[in-house]
């Protein structure tokens, strides 16, 4: 069975909070807009969070890199030449790696590396704190 675990990025504050755990309620008797609310759970309750707007929730994917990193969701990984980021495919129903850059170039075609294949990456950084890596 794999770790459950998540991290989230405040937009607003620039920085990541670690997260504890994480609870998702509708509240649709109090609300006419039936709306969504998400608490993260950090040792303190954050009550509620406006999403995606302000804060990106990543799960971690169960796999670790070449070094033993995490690898999250959001994050720009490093494999034969490549660059590619982790993020879940309501597709293939998985965490895939999308190219975005080989040798350097930019790349036209949609390459998916699944999560067996990542602990031969290395995790360079995140969409978040480093955009321009796959710009």
């Amino acid at each position: 069975m794999r770790e459950l675990k998540f991290r989230a990025w405040l937009n607003d504050a620039k920085k990541w909070i670690d997260v504890n755990g994480l609870e998702v309620w509708r509240d649709g008797q109090a609300s006419p807009s039936n709306q969504t609310y998400v608490f993260l759970i950090t040792g303190k309750l954050i009550h509620p969070i406006d999403l995606p707007e302000t804060t990106e929730i990543q799960q971690y994917t169960g796999i670790k890199d070449v070094n033993g990193k995490e690898i999250y969701e959001g994050d720009i990984v490093e494999m034969d030449n490549s660059l590619m980021v982790v993020e879940y495919s309501e597709e293939f129903g998985a965490f895939v790696a999308e190219v975005y850059k080989v040798d350097e170039e930019e790349t036209e075609q949609s390459y998916h590396y699944y999560a067996d294949e990542y602990r031969y990456c290395k995790v360079i950084g995140n969409i978040f704190e480093n955009k321009e890596l796959i710009l």
